[in-house]
């Protein structure tokens, strides 16, 4: 039977990039002993520092007031 995974909240991540800022490790041990992809932990640390989670994207359909 596959594995379930659950989704992690932004506060949980926040915990986790802090501890992985304070652990003195490398990207890859700090994954490889919580079990994480180096590709989430890099995807979620650049999501914050480009404010990805703090600032709202305005959608338009009318691609003429984007020009």
């Amino acid at each position: 039977m596959a594995e379930v995974t659950r989704r992690l909240s932004t506060q949980e991540w926040d915990e986790l990039i802090e501890n992985y800022h304070i652990s003195g490790l490398t990207a890859a041990q700090w994954c490889e002993s919580h079990s994480f992809k180096v590709s989430q932990l890099r995807w979620q640390m650049i999501k914050r520092f480009n404010g990805y989670l703090f600032t709202p994207i305005p959608l338009s359909l009318d691609h003429h007031r984007l020009l």
